[in-house]
């Protein structure tokens, strides 16, 4: 089996990989031009081949003086694929190449037309062009964001497999390696099995982004970013489970926006949602990593406080509770306060659902009593209560 044998079925092949992958987008993925990009990769390779099953040229040096324009235009089609392939993983991060992508290929295309006697410089150019293609390929690869680093070691080897047989043939020309028959299948056999490789690789990023995304959107509230309550009820119990196994404390916090309806009612619902991403972003600034911030309610939010007694939380609800009510007008579309209950976790406590509860209540205690304050649920700790702030 010579390698001009393996040209017209690898052609084939990426045919209906180009058609399958038009077929996908059109059904699943519509709109996502990485994936556009990368069928029209494929359909540009598929047409490399042909025209190499076509014209006989090969890899070797005589071969290809055979017919130097038939040369020209396959280095030119495979170069341009590759580059789309290179473009394709540019836009899966949300980046891109820009208009200036198409250059090389250009200035390959011009300089082979020059090279008409030179057929050995022509293949060793589109070789190291290909070869300096895929190794950009595969460092992309590596960084594809909301990918696993095992998938994308694996989208990355495929293309240093490519970048492998597009060396191996600049050594068969260049006299590192001795040219075969053998050599030639191994080069062309490596860029196939990259493609192939390549290609199923893409579909599998996309599917592992999508599936993150949709995890993402599962467990995040739309407005604020934040936690929802689902999300903040299965960390809640696993905090309070590694704080009863550890026998140390575990606080919550509970705040609720103060008249949040008549904001949303006198200036409307996206002033509402500004006030609640304003309160989000202060509370995120209040806590620290290890802490937990989620949307609970309409108007509340939650916070859990690992290892944090409840003069602690107190202390960090005040801190939130002031910086509200100093300058929240300046940072949103509408004045606000909020109003704060805060529980420590009894010794006995097993349900973090009780224990939200406790500090719900302790909240609504605050805001029947005046609002703009924060009050602490006493059934966790043996300490005095206190109720600090500003009444109304």
């Amino acid at each position: 089996m010579t390698a001009r044998d393996l040209f017209l079925p690898a052609a084939l092949g990426l045919l209906a990989l180009a058609i399958g992958y038009a077929v996908e987008v059109g059904r699943k993925w519509r709109g996502r031009l990485g994936l556009v990009q990368w069928a029209l990769a494929l359909a540009l390779l598929s047409a490399n081949l042909l025209l190499l099953h076509a014209n006989p040229v090969g890899i070797s040096i005589e071969m290809a003086s055979r017919n130097p324009w038939a040369i020209a235009l396959s280095n030119l089609v495979f170069a341009a694929g590759l580059l789309l392939m290179l473009e394709s993983l540019m836009q899966f991060s949300q980046r891109s190449l820009g208009r200036l992508a198409m250059v090389p290929p250009a200035v390959l295309a011009l300089i082979q037309s020059l090279q008409i006697e030179d057929a050995g410089s022509r293949l060793i150019l589109s070789a190291l062009m290909g070869a300096a293609i895929q190794a950009a390929s595969a460092a992309c690869a590596l960084n594809l964001p909301g990918v696993p680093l095992r998938l994308r070691r694996l989208f990355a080897g495929f293309f240093a497999l490519g970048t492998a047989g597009c060396l191996l043939g600049i050594a068969m020309n260049v006299g590192i390696a001795a040219p075969s028959n053998a050599q030639s299948l191994t080069a062309w056999t490596s860029l196939y099995l990259s493609y192939v490789g390549a290609s199923l690789c893409l579909l599998l990023a996309h599917r592992e982004r999508d599936d993150g995304e949709a995890q993402r959107f599962a467990t995040l509230d739309p407005v604020t970013g934040l936690y929802n309550r689902r999300a903040l009820v299965q960390l809640g119990q696993r905090e309070l489970a590694r704080s009863l196994r550890r026998q140390r404390t575990c606080s919550v916090m509970i705040v609720h926006i103060d008249r949040l309806k008549r904001i949303n009612d006198e200036f409307g619902h996206e002033a509402g949602d500004s006030v609640l991403r304003d309160l989000a972003a202060r509370m995120q600034e209040s806590a620290h990593r290890h802490e937990i911030n989620a949307r609970y309610g309409s108007a509340e939010f939650c916070m859990i406080l690992p290892d944090t007694p409840l003069d602690g939380v107190e202390h960090v609800a005040e801190r939130v509770r002031e910086s509200v009510a100093k300058d929240s007008g300046s940072s949103c579309a509408a004045a606000y306060t909020v109003s704060i209950g805060v529980a420590e976790r009894a010794p006995s406590e097993f349900s973090f659902e009780h224990l939200v509860t406790r500090a719900d209540m302790a909240q609504m205690r605050a805001r029947e009593t005046g609002r703009d304050k924060v009050e602490r649920d006493e059934a966790g700790s043996s300490s005095r209560a206190r109720v600090r702030g500003h009444q109304e």
